[in-house]
């Protein structure tokens, strides 16, 4: 076990070329803090951003909530520094904008999950903060409402910074565990949280739109942050009733509607002694599966590996990935066929072997 958690300084912000210097056990909401004081911040944010460390965003590429505005953590990394197999520390980047001296090392490291090197630092691109933002919470019956609104958004040019949604069994567990009332008067079975940046009348049509149920918008930041407890504390409530076993999927924008129709009918179907939680990042394709056994007398560990091969098999369908921002580590390394073809995995064995020919670095994990 190797943990880099005490390396965690984080330098001064460079306000000239919006960069700062992070040691790899830099904790995100810490990197938050630190460009917030300059006006500035690093746009990779989740749930765990008080636990995740800088080092493991990248090594897994993270996404988050504000993939569909700032992209994954790969847009967001300058420069690198990579401890090799050999030894060796080696700085690839650094500040620079623009480095075209070939294939560019440091993007190999980004999502590589540890199997090439270890990050112990990196530098960060910074953007400025986001003026006033909209954010929105709204029931619907159906999963084409999400779609008919996310088109509508995109149609009238809103700037969404967030566009997640959640099912009636996530709004449920969450308050029950987080004691928080739902915010919105009529249940539904589906719930969408939207968050945009500046004025945009796109919103004033969708109380009119098929599907619809009810919705709320926040009048104030503390009654956002409410809002997004519903969103951001699935997993953790999810995993006080029981330690979940967990997918996380993701397909083409476009195609999500008709995913996530598929799951909701095929999974419950051929699991009903199972409970679902689905939840995830709509507008960019990424669906979070989490799964509890309704009883103590079904044989958990068979059915979770039904379960994911079910996922697997679906996702390969619609052409998705077998992991939309996880990482694939062991559990899912069976799976990654489903997603990978054969002359891609060999390339990124051959690309493994050349970093490290003796297979130390996070053996096991990946391929």
């Amino acid at each position: 076990m190797l943990t880099l958690t005490k390396m965690n300084f984080i330098s001064p912000v460079d306000i000239v070329s919006r960069t700062i210097e992070v040691e790899a056990g830099a904790v995100t909401e810490a990197v938050h803090q630190a460009a917030k004081a300059c006006g500035l911040t690093w746009p990779v944010d989740f749930a765990s951003k008080g636990s995740s460390t800088v080092g493991g965003n990248i090594a897994t590429n993270a996404g988050g909530v504000n993939v569909i505005y700032y992209g994954n953590t790969r847009q967001w990394v300058l420069g690198l520094d990579v401890v090799l197999a050999s030894g060796e520390l080696v700085t690839l980047n650094g500040k620079l904008e623009k480095n075209n001296c070939g294939p560019d090392l440091r993007e190999l490291f980004i999502g590589s999950e540890g199997i090439l090197g270890i990050i112990v630092g990196a530098t960060l691109k910074l953007a400025p903060l986001p003026t006033e933002k909209t954010t929105v919470l709204i029931g619907v019956r159906d999963l084409s409402a999400f779609h008919r609104i996310f088109e509508h958004g995109r149609r009238h040019a809103a700037k969404f910074h967030a566009f997640e949604f959640f099912s009636d069994s996530c709004m449920k567990i969450v308050s029950h565990f987080s004691h928080i009332p739902s915010p919105l008067s009529k249940a539904a079975p589906w719930y969408l949280l939207t968050e945009w940046e500046g004025e945009n009348p796109w919103f004033e049509s969708v109380m009119e739109m098929e599907g619809f149920i009810d919705g709320r918008m926040a009048q104030s930041s503390e009654e956002a942050k409410m809002m997004w407890a519903f969103r951001e504390r699935i997993a953790e409530s999810v995993s006080l009733r029981q330690n979940p076993n967990k997918n996380d999927i993701s397909v083409a924008v476009d195609q999500v509607p008709e995913f996530l129709e598929s799951f909701g009918k095929t999974l419950p179907a051929q699991f009903p002694e199972v409970d679902f939680f689905f939840y995830g990042h709509l507008g960019d394709g990424n669906l979070h599966l989490n799964t509890l056994p309704k009883n103590t007398e079904l044989n958990w560990k068979k059915t979770i590996l039904e379960i994911n091969q079910a996922v697997a098999e679906i996702t390969r369908d619609f052409h998705g990935s077998i992991s939309g921002e996880h990482g694939v580590g062991t559990i899912k390394k069976p799976y990654l066929r489903y997603t990978l073809s054969e002359t891609e995995i060999t390339l990124i064995r051959g690309i493994k072997s050349a970093f490290d020919p003796e297979g130390i670095m996070n053996p096991g994990k990946v391929i």
